[in-house]
């Protein structure tokens, strides 16, 4: 599968996270980079592309849970 969500899962995310990264809850509006689509349990550990396993995150909180899985 392409690492690059479909636009229409990638709205879905969005409109469920409100636009606030949904680990730490900054807002997408004024962060310094766009937030992402973060898969909470990583395609290599089998984790699917399906909303119920996608996360709104801000690049910090992204960049540290990295493709493992982790309590915060």
């Amino acid at each position: 599968m392409s690492s690059k969500t479909p636009a229409k899962i990638r709205r879905a995310v969005q409109k469920r996270a409100r636009d606030v990264c949904e680990y730490c809850l900054l807002p997408d509006i004024g962060a310094l980079f766009d937030h992402q689509i973060d898969h909470i349990i990583s395609r290599k550990h089998g984790g699917e592309t399906k909303l119920e396993n996608l996360a709104l995150a801000c690049w910090r909180c992204n960049l540290y849970k990295g493709t493992d899985w982790r309590l915060y």
